[in-house]
């Protein structure tokens, strides 16, 4: 359980194919207590709900807050 020794926890650019990983990360850190930061181009942020289970999804919506933030791309387009 990787939560259980960290307090901080980022996940940069989260992509569809992390889902799994990400949802067992969501869940041991809210047994644990620790935050988790992630940034994401999975948008709408409804999307990203949607892939996730119904355990991980009803965590982050009990603890999490959502900020969608939009506008150009400072990397040229890059992933």
């Amino acid at each position: 359980s990787i939560s259980r020794f960290y307090d901080i926890i980022l996940v940069d650019d989260l992509e569809e194919n992390g889902i799994p990983a990400f949802e067992k990360l969501v869940i041991q850190a809210y047994d644990t207590e620790s935050y988790v930061i992630t940034t994401t181009n999975i948008a709408p942020p409804r999307k990203l709900l949607e892939l996730l289970s119904k355990k991980a999804r009803s965590r982050l919506l009990e603890c999490g807050i959502a900020i969608h933030v939009t506008g150009t791309d400072k990397r040229g387009g890059a992933r």
